[in-house]
């Protein structure tokens, strides 16, 4: 069986805290980019909470879903993805808060 030498197992023990500070530095890092973007998503509820209506957004939904999928049409194809993508993140927002109460 192999022994070990001392100052090898203090350079294991070392690189093993090391690693373990770098792994809950960046656990406390994304934690507080977690905190900073719910603490972001409340106040803009706080501020547009009028602004969510789940029928114009359906609506919006599927205004977007028929522009895009109209090969024939003359559109902005930007603006149309844009709109889809408006419309899904207000229907899942929508969603969200009624899972929430």
């Amino acid at each position: 069986m192999p022994r070990f030498r001392l100052e090898t197992a203090l350079h294991v023990r070392e690189r093993l805290e090391k690693l373990y500070q770098k792994a809950l530095a960046e656990q406390v890092q994304v934690e507080q980019q977690y905190r900073d973007r719910k603490q972001l998503m409340e106040e803009t509820l706080n501020h547009h909470h009028k602004d969510l209506d789940e029928a114009k957004a359906l609506e919006s939904k599927k205004r977007a879903e028929k522009l895009l999928s109209d090969k024939g049409a003359d559109i902005d194809m930007a603006t149309a993805q844009a709109e889809l993508i408006e419309s899904l993140a207000q229907l899942e927002l929508i969603a969200k808060l009624r899972n929430k109460r």
